[in-house]
């Protein structure tokens, strides 16, 4: 899907970036699948927000976490149309993203936030 001026990260691969990457979910043991209505037009920002405060509240518990922008591609074919059937997922809804949860082999321990510089205001 990617080249050479269209990628999702130069740092950290995705599946769309290498083709030698054969799980798109770094080996999670749990992944979180947000699915919203279709016709609903705030349907991604809502679920974004939702995931942002599964991966905050993630963080505080010391459980690592990953946003997956894309899902709806996930379930585009007919074994992913199959599996939305069998969950009982109704056809007006699409996966909107995925989030993915588990303890990381290296924990960064303790985040602290950096100090605060006094005497600073920002006019817009």
């Amino acid at each position: 899907m990617s080249t050479v001026d269209v990628y999702v990260s130069k740092e950290q691969p995705s599946i769309a970036d290498d083709d030698s990457i054969k799980n798109a979910f770094y080996d999670a043991p749990t992944v979180v699948t947000l699915f919203a209505p279709r016709k609903f037009l705030y349907a991604e920002s809502d679920a974004c927000v939702a995931a942002e405060n599964m991966l905050l509240a993630a963080t505080s518990l010391g459980i690592g976490s990953c946003y997956i922008g894309s899902a709806w591609d996930s379930f585009d074919d007919p074994f992913g149309h199959e599996t939305l059937q069998r969950w009982g997922v109704c056809t007006d809804y699409y996966a909107v993203l995925h989030v993915l949860l588990g303890y990381p082999k290296d924990p960064m321990g303790e985040i602290k936030a950096r100090p605060r510089k006094g005497e600073r205001l920002i006019w817009v």
